[in-house]
């Protein structure tokens, strides 16, 4: 197992630039299935293709911000939300933000963000707004 090990360590620091150090001090069966899954992900992100946000949903019909009556603000944003989360996309709020707020983010700037979809599917992206838009702790009513 030690060799095995030895062997995953150096694959990943020569392809990957992993550094020494992350699994000293744990058993070696513990630490070959950890290696071999960072591995495992590493090979998955270099053969993933990069897209937008916006076509990873799928190209969504949505109307813009402008468009939309305040009334119907709210409803639009939990349906895009369910879309994002159906495809693995959430976006975190910290805070509350007006419903109008998060719907212009999403369709206006998330949806120009670049993601790397794996071949198989199974990864969850998140935002976090306020990474976006530190609004030094003020909620907005």
């Amino acid at each position: 197992m030690a060799a095995a090990n030895a062997l995953l360590r150096s694959k990943l620091k020569t392809e990957h630039g992993m550094t020494e150090g992350y699994t000293q001090g744990i058993p070696p069966e513990l630490e070959n299935m950890w290696l071999t899954n960072i591995l495992k992900f590493e090979e998955a992100w270099k053969n993933s293709q990069p897209v937008s946000v916006f076509e990873h949903l799928d190209r969504p019909s949505l109307p813009r911000l402008d468009q939309l009556p305040a009334a119907d603000v709210s409803r639009h944003l939990r349906r895009l939300d369910k879309l994002m989360l159906d495809k693995g996309v959430v976006l975190d709020r910290r805070r509350h933000h007006k419903a109008a707020t998060i719907y212009r983010f999403i369709t206006e700037e998330l949806f120009n963000k670049e993601l790397h979809v794996r071949p198989d599917g199974n990864f969850v992206w998140h935002f976090i707004y306020e990474e976006f838009y530190p609004d030094e702790g003020k909620s907005e009513s």
